[in-house]
């Protein structure tokens, strides 16, 4: 079970990245509760689209690379880093974001 789970989640992982969202809503659980959700959002799947038009109008090079994965019985753990151009930038230099209003 515990492989079978790991693929479940790497195809969820690809699905959001390619925004197949129709597939994300298939992989996961109806009564899904997000932790990325902001204060007022639903929790319900329109919270997912809401998320992930905002993640990808952010930065929509975005990809995310799973580092690690570890799976016992039907849960599944993974460590990831998400990669893309802005965070490249500001990683090397290559831009500075504008301070913040009263810093």
């Amino acid at each position: 079970m515990s492989k079978e789970n790991k693929a479940v989640v790497r195809t969820l992982e690809e699905a959001w990245d390619a925004g197949k969202l129709d597939e994300v809503d298939r992989l996961v659980a109806p009564d899904f509760n997000s932790h990325a959700a902001l204060p007022g959002m639903p929790q319900n799947h329109e919270v997912r689209t809401m998320i992930h038009s905002m993640s990808m109008g952010a930065m929509p090079d975005r990809k995310v690379e799973i580092q690690d994965m570890i799976a016992e019985g039907d849960k599944v753990v993974e460590h990831w880093g998400v990669n893309d151009a802005l965070s490249l930038l500001q990683q090397t230099g290559g831009w500075t974001p504008p301070p913040m209003p009263g810093a």
